[in-house]
């Protein structure tokens, strides 16, 4: 196990936890985790057991642990593509994907009804 601050090749700071906020992180296998006892947030960051004691075992853990989600976005500040299949929160009946169907309204199973935020969905994976 070892505790992460930066990363030693690049040079990268380690952001806090997202889930609580905490800062001592540790590596264990091909994990990184906080150590707050009440947190379960953690990340694999690929089969890098053979060099986990190395500079670059740190350097995946480090960028693995630091990616983000680009959050939500505002129904206020853009909405999506008319025809774009996004995930869309409404304050009653929480998270859905749909299809924005034009005019500032969404498309949400059967019903049409007005959502407060949405993100886009990720590309489906390709098949061979």
């Amino acid at each position: 196990m070892s505790k992460l601050f930066e990363c030693p090749s690049c040079g990268e700071k380690v952001k806090p936890c997202p889930f609580c906020g905490g800062t001592d992180l540790h590596i264990i296998e091909n994990y990184v985790g906080c150590e707050n006892a009440d947190c379960t947030g953690n990340v694999d960051f690929g089969d890098h057991t053979e060099i986990l004691n190395s500079n670059a075992a740190i350097h995946f853990a480090i960028k693995a642990w630091n990616r983000r989600d680009d959050g939500w976005i505002s129904v206020k500040d853009k909405i999506p593509d008319e025809g774009e299949l996004v995930l869309a929160y409404h304050v009653h009946h929480g998270i859905h994907s749909c299809i924005h169907t034009g005019g500032g309204r969404m498309l949400i199973t059967y019903n049409q009804e007005l959502v407060t935020h949405w993100k886009p969905l990720l590309a489906l994976p390709e098949t061979n």
